[in-house]
């Protein structure tokens, strides 16, 4: 992809070339930059994007490089990056760690040394969510991570940066941005989660499950966090989960989009002309149009539009 190209969601933030008096100036995505040099010294060139998630404070990056080595004082936000095309190598006191395309690289506050290369004649890009200090706090990991190609956050990335960067999307709207936000951080905790935890831990009971599931069906539209219900709830996060599995066999995530697709669902069966299936799927609290359509059409054995044409023929 050309440093020139215009992008939709994401503003060009900056574009260094290999001359280096502007190696440094304007690579305003990290707050301490020591050092930047390029593969190619005749012709290297890199450009970051950036876009603020609705009012949520994470930014998410675009970046593209011809290939570069960079010496970075990070110390405050937490990095996740998702290699779209290329490699990225990073070390980190005595970690260093290794991802390309398809993997998902965690990268705590502190110093680091990064080298980022293409494949062929690709230039390397790569997707990257930087969370500011407040949000970074909240996590509780703060090494080098590399999590599974398979994870829910790698899937939700690539959906969240390839639709915002629709020219026309669902997620232009600020307010669907936050909902999205919500879903984006759950997932990167979910990283930081140690294996085997979960059977350790005592379970909040079934009232507060009860008192769980009464805020999801009163506040389903809403952009509603695990984490803030079981706050509302009185309880850990973690407490909240555990119930869920046992007395549910389902995470509390899957219960709220359970609710929320029952919700769709008598929207569509009994909806008002002019109204359309995205529409009724961002105010039931979906922020994630394609994933509602498959979860529908697996539940119901129809897909939405499918739903609404025929209620509207009986209508009729």
């Amino acid at each position: 992809m050309s440093p020139q190209k215009k992008l939709s969601f994401f503003e060009v933030k900056s574009r260094i070339n290999f001359n280096p008096a502007k190696n440094i100036i304007g690579t305003s995505m990290f707050s301490d930059v020591r050092g930047l040099s390029f593969d190619d010294s005749e012709n290297g060139w890199l450009q970051t994007a950036y876009g603020e998630l609705g009012t949520s404070g994470i930014g998410l990056w675009r970046v593209e490089s011809t290939g570069h080595r960079i010496e970075l004082g990070e110390t405050d936000c937490v990095t996740i990056i998702l290699p779209v095309h290329g490699r990225i190598d990073t070390e980190a006191g005595d970690a260093i760690c290794s991802a390309a395309a398809g993997d998902l690289l965690l990268l705590g506050p502190g110093k680091r040394n990064t080298r980022v290369g293409p494949f062929s004649r690709n230039a390397y890009e790569a997707y990257v969510v930087l969370l500011k200090p407040q949000l970074a706090r909240q996590l509780d990991g703060d090494c080098i991570a590399l999590a599974n190609p398979g994870s829910g956050a790698h899937t939700y990335m690539r959906y969240l940066f390839g639709e915002l960067a629709r020219g026309e999307t669902p997620l232009a709207k600020s307010d669907v941005q936050n909902a999205a936000a919500v879903l984006l951080l759950e997932h990167i905790h979910s990283l930081f989660e140690v294996p085997g935890a979960a059977e350790n831990g005592t379970d909040a009971g079934p009232r507060a499950l009860r008192m769980a599931e009464g805020i999801m069906t009163s506040r389903f539209g809403e952009t509603l966090s695990i984490s803030a219900i079981a706050r509302n709830v009185g309880v850990s996060q973690r407490a909240l989960q555990l119930a869920f599995k046992r007395y549910r066999e389902m995470t509390p995530r899957e219960r709220l989009n359970r609710i929320r697709l029952s919700k769709a669902r008598s929207r569509l069966l009994s909806s008002n002309e002019g109204e359309s299936v995205s529409n009724i799927a961002l105010e039931c609290g979906f922020a994630h149009l394609g994933r509602f359509a498959e979860t529908y059409r697996n539940t119901y054995g129809e897909v939405p539009s499918e739903t609404l044409r025929n209620a509207r023929s009986a209508g009729g």
